[in-house]
């Protein structure tokens, strides 16, 4: 999960793109074994290290991500903990034309249908995908 989360400030610094808004939209990891808490959390702590904007998160592990990244120093009104619907309900009253939204967790938790939903609610002017 971190690997996906580190190089996103840096991608964006070194191609000259304008600061947006970063969202990240995360479930729970589920391959984790025993220190499952533990790697949640610092996974919390990593979004806030990094400046992530906002904070999505699905699935009952995810509740250490959330005290990871409130111990972090985010703002609570910048983390929502929620089913997949609710996040999808929210993400278009957040995200604006140029942000950029990661969307990860394991494959278990199925994290296809919350891209397909986010993809029904903002229309296609504010979408735009970018594969690297």
């Amino acid at each position: 999960m971190t690997q996906a989360l580190n190089p996103w400030p840096n991608w964006r610094q070194h191609r000259n793109i304008p600061k947006k808004q970063t969202l990240a939209i995360l479930g729970d990891m589920l391959e984790l074994g025993p220190d499952s808490e533990v790697h949640h959390r610092q996974v919390g702590r990593t979004v806030a290290e990094l400046g992530i904007t906002r904070l999505y998160l699905f699935g009952p592990l995810s509740r250490n991500t959330r005290a990871g990244a409130l111990e972090g120093g985010m703002a609570e009104k910048s983390v929502f903990h929620g089913t997949k619907q609710e996040i999808s309900d929210q993400i278009p009253t957040y995200a604006r034309p140029g942000d950029w939204i990661l969307v990860k967790g394991s494959r278990g938790m199925a994290m296809e249908t919350i891209i397909d939903q986010c993809k029904s609610a903002i229309p296609d002017t504010h979408r735009q995908l970018e594969k690297d």
